[in-house]
This record gives structure tokens, C-alpha cells and sequence, in this order.
């Protein structure tokens, strides 16, 4: 098992080369841990004010219990690598929507932050298919900036 998880090869010449396996996001031998549930925006504007708020947060609650589940199962079997959802929050830079995912759930942002820090977890997160720098429209560009804001604070190498 450590062989899949992490070997060490060496290379004639250029020394030793750490090779480290992991995966993204969704872990397929947890049941029930999607990291990325979501709800469309044409979902979202049918609710009620009070409806839109609690959709949002009872499926980033669920999203970032998951992520949890997930770093504890990866420290677990010794998987060193992770690759976060870019979807943990549903509709967090959407124009029209905007709210804050920070402080109802600043306890599990912690929680995430010190378990990757106390297993020494390597993190990152890709942007989702609609994150692009290179339109030639102006507010696609920055609704991009603002989509990757969020995941930037929590994906480290700690360097």
C-alpha cells in the first residue's frame, strides 16, 4: 500500500525524485462525501429570501463536512496529496448572489486549515469550467479573479 501512495525513484543523474500520489476532491470509497453539491441559480431565484439563505448554507455545511471527512480518511491511509472542489460553496461569486461563507463556517475552515497543516497535507484546487483569464470580455475577467479569490486562502504548500 505505501508503494501506491508514495515511491522514491532514483534517477541517474538528478538525484532523488519523490513521486506523490492523491486525487481530486470526491474520494470514491467514502459513501456519501461529495465536496461539491450545488444549486443553480435559476434554483436559487425561485426560493424565498429566507429559503435562498438556508440553501446556501446547509450545502456548504454539507460540502465542507465532507471535505473533512475526506483530509481525515486521506491522513488515515497517508495520502499526502488533495485537490479541493472548486464548487465547496454554491454560487459564492455569483454577481447576483454574494454572500458570506466565511464566518458561519469559520470553525470548519479552521478545521480544514489544521488538518492539512497537521498532516502535512500538499493542497491546491483548480478553478471550475467557467473561471477564464483570457476572454476578450472585461467582466468575465474579473467575475474569474473574484472565483478564485475564495479557494486561494485555503490552498497553501505552507512555503
Amino acid at each position: 500500500m505505501d508503494s501506491i501512495r508514495s515511491f522514491t525513484t532514483i534517477i541517474k543523474g538528478f538525484g532523488t525524485l519523490i513521486i506523490r500520489f492523491g486525487y481530486v476532491s470526491t474520494s470514491l470509497t467514502l459513501w456519501e462525501t461529495s465536496t461539491s453539491r450545488t444549486i443553480t441559480f435559476t434554483r436559487y431565484k425561485k426560493l424565498t429570501k429566507e429559503e435562498r439563505k438556508e440553501k446556501l448554507l446547509s450545502i456548504t455545511k454539507e460540502n465542507l463536512q465532507n471535505t473533512i471527512r475526506t483530509l481525515l480518511f486521506n491522513a488515515a491511509y497517508q495520502i499526502p496529496l488533495y485537490r479541493f472542489s472548486s464548487s465547496i460553496v454554491p454560487l459564492a461569486t455569483h454577481p447576483e448572489v454574494r454572500w458570506n461563507f466565511i464566518d458561519p463556517f469559520i470553525n470548519e475552515w479552521k478545521e480544514i486549515g489544521q488538518i492539512v497543516t497537521e498532516h502535512k497535507m500538499r493542497v491546491s484546487f483548480h478553478p471550475n469550467q467557467f473561471t477564464l483569464f483570457t476572454s476578450p470580455k472585461k467582466e468575465i475577467t474579473e467575475n474569474s479573479i473574484i472565483d478564485i479569490l475564495p479557494l486561494s486562502n485555503v490552498s497553501c504548500y505552507g512555503d
